[in-house]
């Protein structure tokens, strides 16, 4: 949360920008990057939930000595450069409890999608 700990100054900027937004890093990301600061470096893992999965900040952690996993829970909003169409139509039909896993490499970066088919929700 930020607000009053974070003012702006009166262009609209912010008065004390985050090394990781002077970087170019969107707010998602800094936020990411600045939450695990303290574990840069250390070969952790961090979980989170879709809303941080955001693949520029997945390989920030990553050159950062940090891994992040995420869970996907909805089949509509995939992460930038992930391959949704495809791995939506390739799970379709599989039964419950099916695992895949993908691999790609960006930014000659693995980047990993794991997959299990689960009960499909009604529209």
């Amino acid at each position: 949360m930020e607000g009053k700990d974070r003012p702006k100054k009166p262009d609209g900027n912010w008065a004390y920008p985050s090394k990781w937004e002077q970087r170019g890093y969107t707010k998602t990301v800094t936020l990411l990057l600045e939450m695990t600061e303290p574990i840069h470096g250390s070969g952790k893992v961090v979980s989170g939930d879709s809303g941080f999965c955001v693949t520029q900040g997945v390989l920030a952690l990553d050159k950062l000595g940090v891994k992040a996993q995420f869970l996907m829970k909805k089949r509509k909003y995939w992460p930038k450069l992930v391959p949704g169409n495809y791995i939506d139509e390739y799970m379709k039909d599989k039964p419950l409890g099916f695992s895949e896993s993908f691999v790609q490499v960006i930014d000659g970066t693995p980047f990993y999608i794991h997959c299990t088919a689960v009960p499909r929700q009604k529209a």
